[in-house]
């Protein structure tokens, strides 16, 4: 609601902007940045390099604990009851274990992604500044946000040019 509300606010400043003077305005399609800009496949890389080996450790660790869950499922009947009880505490401690991996993984990946997703916007802010005030273009909308654009305004691959 509360998003609506801001677009179509800033729908009508815009309009009233564009009618109050001569106001250039420009498009930037987001999506085509984040899919062609160099320095999000550099932070895929970087994030991919520093947690994989973190995310094989999960992996492993969850195959072992199915391997255990498997083993006690199978050998329930013939195990002895103190056997049977060591293996559950096992399991309980290994999936505990698991979950705690997990929990910390994905926010040492989130404060990550986070981290190198602001610095990107950094560059980005001022590519975008940086075409727009070439272009002598006052407002700069991203793509998705708006209704309509005609082609002419849309300045993504001045924007992608300059990120480079």
């Amino acid at each position: 609601m509360m998003k609506k509300l801001f677009l179509i606010t800033s729908m009508l400043l815009v309009a009233c902007f564009a009618q109050a003077s001569e106001v250039k305005l420009a498009v930037v399609d987001m999506q085509v940045i984040l899919q062609k800009a160099p320095q999000v496949s550099e932070i895929n890389n970087k994030l991919t390099s520093k947690f994989e080996p973190r995310k094989k450790t999960i992996l492993q660790a969850q195959k072992t604990l199915k391997e255990e869950v498997d083993n006690l499922n199978k050998n329930s009947a013939v195990l002895g009851t103190k056997e049977r009880e060591q293996l559950k505490n096992k399991i309980i401690t290994d999936r505990n274990n698991l979950q705690t991996m997990i929990v910390s993984f994905q926010r040492d990946y989130s404060q990550v992604q986070n981290q190198s997703l602001q610095a990107f916007s950094k560059q980005l802010e001022r590519a975008v500044g940086t075409v727009a005030k070439k272009s002598n273009i006052d407002l700069v909308l991203q793509k998705g946000v708006i209704l309509f654009s005609r082609e002419g305004l849309d300045i993504t691959q001045q924007v992608l040019l300059a990120l480079k």
